[in-house]
């Protein structure tokens, strides 16, 4: 199975081998996700699947792997608990 979906494909695997393997959603590499000195929440998806979209899963469109809504409360909640 492969790491993004299929039509985040080549741009995955372009990041990969411009930042030496570095993990990447298909868009951004974690490197650059990264806020501060804090470490960043990876999470099992690719960039669409983050938004609420599965690009591997059309007409439906909806992430049937990963809950993107609850990742959001638990920003929000850390934001909140500042």
């Amino acid at each position: 199975m492969p790491p993004t979906s299929v039509p985040l494909l080549a741009p995955y695997l372009y990041i990969n081998d411009k930042v030496w393997g570095e993990p990447n959603d298909g868009m951004v590499a974690v490197g650059s996700s990264a806020w501060g000195d804090s470490a960043p929440d990876l999470w099992p998806a690719d960039h669409a699947d983050v938004i609420g979209h599965n690009l591997d899963n059309l007409p439906l469109g909806t992430p049937d792997r990963f809950d993107y809504l609850s990742k959001y409360d638990g920003i929000v909640n850390k934001l909140l608990a500042l």
